[in-house]
């Protein structure tokens, strides 16, 4: 009779058993290595901002001080000058004391030193000087007429004329220039139209003044009053 071999016979599953007691805890094991940080997760709302807290209270209010001055004491020359409180004053009303030293008593008193009337050597009477520098601001009153030349303008902004003005020297001061007042209209408003071109003051060089145009330069000829030179 044949044999035949039909490996294990496997039954139907049985119903799960009871679980065991849970055994003992094991040793914990070593810390692994620390992982990677991560990318940073992008940023939330803003939260809504917070109430305001309640109002404190009023402080109390200020005094102003009535400041007094007090007695004034003369020092020595030298010494420094010093402003000291008194310490028994009021906060409310401070008193202050003042001590000022005098001046150096002078050297060769009622004789004025020569670096006073003579401070650059010259070596002259400071009142004849002084009446030469009259005489000669004396002469510096007439009005003088020149002529701007439209020509003569140089630099290609801002443009400078040197204008002849006889008896100027670069010493000079306080020179003043006015348009030429002329009577035919149109010709007038051509003048001051030129003139407004310039800028607001005269440099005085030797023998005449620089006059300096920032925008643009005119470009017509015309005539300007030039007051305080000779």
């Amino acid at each position: 009779m044949p044999t035949y071999d039909l490996g294990p016979i496997v039954g139907p599953q049985g119903p799960q058993g009871i679980p065991g007691e849970r055994g003992p805890q094991g040793v914990q094991g070593p810390q692994g290595p620390r992982g990677e940080r991560g990318e940073r997760g992008a940023e939330g709302p803003q939260g809504i901002q917070g109430e305001m807290g309640p109002q404190g209270r009023t402080g109390a209010a200020g005094v102003t001080p009535n400041i007094q001055a007090g007695t004034t004491t003369t020092l020595a020359a030298g010494q420094e000058a010093r402003v000291v409180r008194d310490p028994d004053s009021p906060d409310e009303a401070p008193v202050f004391h003042f001590q000022i030293p005098k001046g150096r008593d002078a050297e060769n008193p009622g004789d004025m030193q020569r670096i006073t009337y003579d401070p650059t050597g010259r070596r002259e009477d400071i009142f004849s000087y002084a009446d030469r520098g009259l005489a000669k601001k004396a002469q510096l009153v007439d009005p003088v007429t020149v002529t701007v030349e439209a020509d003569k303008w140089t630099g290609d902004g801002p443009w400078e004329q040197v204008v002849a003005v006889p008896g100027v020297t670069a010493q000079d001061e306080h020179l003043d220039i006015f348009p030429v007042d002329i009577a035919d209209e149109e010709e007038r408003a051509i003048y001051e139209r030129a003139y407004s071109r310039l800028a607001c003051e005269a440099e005085t060089v030797e023998g005449g003044i620089r006059l300096l145009c920032r925008s643009s330069r005119p470009m017509t000829s015309f005539s300007i009053r030039v007051k305080g030179v000779r």
